[in-house]
């Protein structure tokens, strides 16, 4: 195997110089020595940066919104222009899977062409709707080899309007999410929201079951997503970190961001079950008044009942007498309930049962 080496940066400017990979955001030259020391091992690459099954589903998918339109070509990379980040509010790949990619690609080629469509008639500008990240993996490998061949790629082109935005959208936002082999939070949260927007516009029939037959998860699931899809970053990571569960972050971000806010400074006191005691349809300007009604009530030291009662079956019925210390602010009161209902309300007011003789 050839000698894999780093080259300067601004070597054959004139070749590189309209590349998206000489972009400010791809010059990490750690990662680009990372890859360098993985090529210049011994061995193939196992091809673990490619997932056949997803690659295939997303093909679907793509032909699923645009149709058979479409033609595979050949393209000068530097005519390529990155996803609109409006579009692309997914988290960044990490340098350990750019590796792998970088590796397969350099042994065995790119199995699965970029998705592209022009931006003008005479096809001297291309939007990258999918493939971002392998096209910065050509910058690289282009980079440390010097090749000829990373400076094109192949891909599948969609011609001048042969796209409306919203379908380029929609491809951009479904392969990123069938293509990941792990999304977090907020990735999850974006697609769903992306999707259900889609096909509002649409005017679908039966939108939340369609987004959930097509990305695969429960109907319910889709209603949360796109509710922490609304999340500020502050209150998002809360739920990544595990401070408050899935339900108590759809119902946050069913609230306008100032009250989001106001939540997230009294996040110390902010719990799963004060959130879900909140009932979903409180007005906005009365969530904060409830928040602390319910972190005083919680808090509020809890008073113990002094006192027994006996009862006593007799042929008239029961007999039931009460000796308790009487407390301010405590009405007595007796109740004749099912035993598996008396259950509950001595879980709930076990402050206030008396324990009998």
């Amino acid at each position: 195997m050839r000698e894999i080496k780093l080259v300067s940066p601004d070597a054959r400017p004139e070749d590189i110089q309209g590349e998206i990979g000489v972009s400010a955001r791809f010059d990490d030259e750690n990662l680009q020595r990372a890859i360098a020391e993985r090529l210049g091992t011994a061995g193939a690459a196992t091809g673990a940066a490619h997932d056949d099954a997803r690659n295939q589903k997303a093909e679907a998918r793509i032909e699923s919104i645009a149709g058979k339109a479409g033609t595979y070509q050949t393209l000068d990379r530097s005519l390529l222009e990155a996803t609109p980040d409006a579009w692309n509010d997914f988290s960044p790949i990490s340098d350990e899977k750019k590796i792998l990619m970088a590796e397969s690609i350099y042994h065995n080629g790119m199995l699965q062409p970029i998705v592209v469509r022009a931006m003008d008639a005479a096809g001297s500008r291309y939007e990258i709707l999918a493939g971002n990240t392998r096209n910065e993996i050509y910058g690289i490998l282009y980079r440390l080899t010097q090749e000829e061949k990373y400076r094109f790629i192949d891909a599948r082109v969609y011609g001048y309007g042969e796209l409306s935005d919203d379908q380029a959208r929609e491809i951009v936002s479904d392969t990123n999410y069938i293509q990941r082999a792990a999304l977090s939070a907020h990735d999850r949260a974006f697609a769903v929201h992306t999707k259900l927007e889609m096909l509002r516009k649409r005017k679908a029939n039966a939108v939340l079951s369609k987004v959930a037959e097509e990305l695969e998860i429960a109907q319910t699931s889709v209603f949360y997503w796109d509710k922490v899809s609304h999340l500020i970053p502050e209150i998002q990571r809360l739920y990544d970190d595990g401070s408050i569960k899935l339900n108590a972050a759809a119902r946050i971000g069913g609230w306008p961001e100032a009250i989001q806010t106001q939540l997230y400074e009294q996040r110390d006191l902010l719990t799963n079950d004060i959130v879900m005691k909140i009932p979903a349809r409180t007005k906005p300007e009365s969530v904060m008044d409830k928040f602390f009604q319910l972190v005083e009530q919680l808090s509020a030291p809890e008073r113990v009942a002094e006192g027994t009662y006996h009862v006593q079956d007799t042929e008239q019925g029961y007999a039931i007498s009460v000796r308790s210390k009487k407390q301010e602010g405590v009405r007595p009161l007796v109740l004749m309930l099912p035993a598996e209902q008396f259950q509950k309300l001595a879980k709930k007011y076990r402050a206030y049962v008396l324990t009998e003789e």
